[in-house]
């Protein structure tokens, strides 16, 4: 028997990932209503001021509020493939039944947090996470070309571990 519906398998390491296993994305933006009385205040020499020095950061100058988001599906990058675990508890480990099962793996990159997400079979639960450009990048790309990725013990040796879900961006003002 093949595996599950890719499709059941992305949707639930999709929605597990953006909402749950990758970090929140934390920055500031600026807060409108105080920006329009603290902006009025100034003369135009200072508003051209911050506004080159706005254009030279990319950071937004005087009042901001902070703002928390999930990655959105847009910034996500999925693969997916078909892989070969000698249990049904597929690459996670723990009890399973003795019997070649086919299950499909699927990563869940996001770019913006600079993580990838691992899952194996249409759960959604988390296998563990690896740091995009990380020190064993060259591993992962390898168990990628492969279709191979290893199981979360053997993952954990290379310091990919379950993640819990941190702040993403945070700025100190």
């Amino acid at each position: 028997m093949g595996p599950e519906s890719p499709i059941l398998a992305i949707a639930s390491a999709l929605h597990a990932a953006r909402l749950r296993d990758l970090p929140v994305i934390v920055y500031d933006e600026r807060d409108w209503e105080r920006y329009h009385e603290w902006s009025s205040a100034l003369t135009r020499e200072e508003r051209a001021k911050v506004a080159q020095e706005e254009r030279a950061t990319g950071q937004p100058q005087g009042p901001t509020v902070r703002r928390f988001r999930r990655a959105a599906e847009q910034e996500c990058l999925v693969t997916v493939f078909p892989q070969l675990w000698g249990s049904t508890a597929l690459g996670y480990g723990g009890v399973g039944g003795a019997a070649m099962t086919t299950a499909y793996t699927v990563v869940v990159e996001a770019q913006v947090l600079g993580r990838r997400a691992v899952y194996f079979g249409s759960c959604g639960q988390l296998a563990y996470v690896v740091p995009i450009g990380g020190p064993n990048e060259e591993a992962f790309q390898k168990a990628i070309a492969q279709r191979a990725l290893p199981s979360a013990r053997d993952a954990a040796t290379l310091g990919w571990h379950p993640e819990e879900p941190v702040g993403i961006g945070a700025q100190s003002r």
